[in-house]
């Protein structure tokens, strides 16, 4: 068996291009190439882009904080440690996280690509 390690102090975060909100590409850093793996913090009121899940479920971990996220027209809040999977569809599905609280906390959540 065999694996790899990703220290936290290691970790490359970058500003998305559209959005500007800070992520890191764990996959690719673990160098996977069976699934997808992003850690993204979002600043109070801060939202990620709204895309659509034509291909492959996505699976959203709220860790710290507290957010929403839209899927077609359903709105869910998520406390920490909530989890939410998003399907493939081929459906138009719309997709979007938003920090919640208006506190300077910041909302952290994974997301994972199956």
């Amino acid at each position: 068996m065999s694996f790899t390690v990703l220290r936290a102090n290691d970790a490359f975060w970058r500003p998305s291009n559209q959005m500007g909100v800070l992520n890191t590409d764990l996959a690719k850093q673990v160098r996977s190439d069976l699934f997808g793996a992003r850690l993204w913090r979002l600043m109070p009121n801060q939202a990620s882009t709204r895309h659509r899940h034509v291909t492959q479920h996505e699976l959203y971990v709220v860790l710290v904080g507290t957010g929403r996220i839209r899927v077609e027209q359903e709105l869910l809040t998520l406390d920490p440690l909530s989890a939410v999977l998003v399907e493939e569809s081929s459906n138009v599905v719309d997709c979007r996280m938003r920090s919640f609280r208006r506190r300077p906390s910041r909302l952290s959540f994974r997301c994972r690509c199956l």
